[in-house]
């Protein structure tokens, strides 16, 4: 038994490298055995609930949750060593208050539409949260108020001091101009629009939906897989 489980985090750890061209230093590679080559191409197949809809600030589902972040991305990721490591953002500064944040954004991201990503969308995202009862409305309760320096750099001020704030940007950005009908959380004709590794491509009601590789992606790894399924699950059992 032990080397089975031994054996299957090998395989999960292979498939991640495979899935996101994550590098691993030589004493992983040891430890799992022979070094494998990603190979381009192929399906990745998940499984999630029958989603209520497909924004991901308003499913109550927290794994189509999970599986839109393929989809979506957020400004910073929180790693578990409490270092927020820039996504769609380039880096920040605080000052010494530790009270005002100015996020600088990567230039030049594109939604999966062909748009351009800049602060505007930003802050529209931080609007949705505001305004709309999501996971991550509590975020923004020791938010004074946030604004756009320029096209592409937002600042962010606190009610109290907060070292580590940037850790709680790890929600995804959408485009700006949704209206409030996408909010709802049973609205399956919602189209998910990210920046993500993934875009939509296509969903059949209560069966399936087919993520395509975004090959606009802004990101300097390599996406190996061409597609992602996802079975919809309609129940615990399934």
């Amino acid at each position: 038994m032990k080397n089975k489980i031994i054996k299957l985090i090998s395989l999960t750890v292979i498939i991640f490298q495979i899935f996101t061209g994550c590098s691993i230093n030589n004493e992983q590679q040891q430890s799992m055995g022979p070094t494998i080559t990603p190979q381009m191409g192929g399906t990745i197949k998940l499984a999630c609930f029958v989603p209520d809809t497909l924004n991901p600030f308003s499913t109550k589902y927290q794994n189509v949750r999970d599986v839109m972040m393929v989809v979506y991305e957020s400004l910073f990721k929180a790693e578990n060593t409490l270092v927020a490591t820039p996504v769609l953002a380039e880096g920040y500064s605080v000052s010494t208050s530790n009270k005002i944040y100015s996020i600088n954004l990567k230039k030049n991201v594109q939604f999966h539409d062909g748009s351009l990503m800049d602060a505007a969308d930003v802050l529209a995202t931080f609007d949705y949260i505001k305004n709309y009862d999501t996971p991550y409305t509590p975020i923004f309760e020791n938010v004074l108020s946030y604004k756009m320096i320029d096209q592409y750099t937002v600042s962010i001020e606190l009610i109290s001091p907060q070292a580590d704030f940037v850790n709680n940007l790890d929600f995804p950005i959408l485009a700006s101009g949704l209206a409030k009908q996408s909010f709802t959380q049973d609205n399956p004709s919602f189209i998910p629009i990210g920046t993500g590794r993934f875009k939509f491509e296509s969903r059949t009601q209560n069966k399936d939906m087919n993520l395509v590789r975004n090959d606009n992606w802004h990101g300097e790894q390599t996406t190996y897989a061409d597609n992602i399924y996802v079975s919809f699950l309609h129940n615990s059992n399934d």
